[in-house]
């Protein structure tokens, strides 16, 4: 899509893009690579659901919340969570998500603006068997 950039498509760590709800819109080949999963299998997916591990999965909630609070200070803070692949296998990553403001609806809404997080992992590397 128009909100985002050749950066999105041709990054070599994993990238998502999330709706206000969450849920993943767009991905990355590297995010397919390393989870080992079709753009079909991804896509509609909640992120918190199926990408983060259980145990991190109200800390990745907030820290989504945060990062959608327009009062909060609009940089970009990284996090520590565990990432889980659709095969069980997990791993420690550093997270880290911004939004961006797009206005889809045309001109005419340029005071209504569809919000999506980008969130990008760093430091999850898969190791082929």
């Amino acid at each position: 899509g128009l909100w985002r950039g050749h950066w999105f498509a041709s990054a070599t760590v994993p990238f998502w893009g999330l709706d206000s709800k969450g849920q993943v819109i767009d991905i990355n080949n590297a995010a397919l690579d390393a989870f080992e999963l079709t753009r079909e299998q991804a896509l509609g997916q909640n992120w918190t659901q199926f990408f983060v591990a259980d145990g991190d999965f109200q800390k990745a909630i907030d820290y989504l919340g945060d990062r959608l609070d327009e009062t909060s200070p609009h940089n970009q803070i990284s996090m520590p969570l565990t990432l889980k692949a659709p095969n069980g296998d997990s791993q420690p990553c550093v997270v880290t998500a911004w939004v961006v403001r797009t206005h889809e609806g045309g001109e005419s809404d340029s005071h209504r603006a569809t919000f999506r997080t980008v969130a990008r992992c760093s430091t999850f590397c898969r190791t082929r068997r």
